[in-house]
């Protein structure tokens, strides 16, 4: 179990590809350099005690299929739109955090729908009265 900030070697590799650091009693802000880890596929930083905002950074992540933030003490709003943002994006989950406002379903266009087969799975906590998600395909309190 690891305990405190995320640890900057972690996260220092360029060509990580995926990075599981869920269920530990990591704490803190999302580093701003996972934005800088081009060739990393899966992001699970679920079931921690995470605070902060979202980091716009991770929208650099072109190859994430995997996006786990959920159940952390992360507020603010997503910063970004992320199907528009993350192309091959497969599953994001959002929901048990403080995040409000509302979910960027999309960037110019369309591109997240409940049918998109690409995002087949995208939570949030959108039963809240202080979120707006019309494209999760799950909603929590």
């Amino acid at each position: 179990e690891l305990n405190g900030p995320i640890p900057p070697m972690l996260v220092s590799n360029p060509f990580m590809e995926a990075l599981y650091l869920f269920d530990n009693r990591l704490n803190g802000a999302i580093p701003t350099v996972l934005g800088r880890l081009h060739q990393l596929v899966h992001l699970r930083l679920a079931r921690n005690e995470l605070a902060g905002e979202v980091p716009m950074e991770l929208s650099n992540l072109k190859r994430l299929q995997t996006l786990y933030l959920n159940n952390n003490t992360l507020q603010g709003k997503i910063p970004f739109a992320p199907a528009a943002a993350l192309p091959e994006l497969v599953e994001a989950r959002f929901h048990g955090n403080n995040i409000s406002g509302t979910v960027p379903c999309d960037g110019s266009a369309n591109v997240l729908t409940k049918t998109t087969i690409r995002l087949t799975e995208f939570t949030a906590d959108c039963q809240r009265n202080s979120m707006d998600c019309s494209c999760c395909t799950a909603c929590y309190m």
